[in-house]
């Protein structure tokens, strides 16, 4: 059964989620393009400062990785 939800999206909060769409320019690559939120470029800046590693080492970086 299909159901049909009326949503309001609010495009300027939306838009001012991604870095790349705040000069206004519209960018219409494929699904999987490169455009992401600003979130999404904090938490991977984040895993990058922090160093990445795998979880249940024996490494400071695997003990911060858990805590995540």
């Amino acid at each position: 059964m299909l159901v049909l939800m009326d949503t309001t999206w609010d495009i300027e909060s939306i838009r001012s989620q991604y870095a790349a769409l705040k000069d206004g320019t519209v960018l219409l690559d494929g699904a999987g393009g490169t455009q992401v939120p600003d979130c999404v470029i904090d938490a991977i800046s984040e895993a990058y400062r922090c160093g990445l590693s795998n979880v249940h080492g024996p490494f400071a970086s695997s003990r911060r990785a858990e805590q995540r």
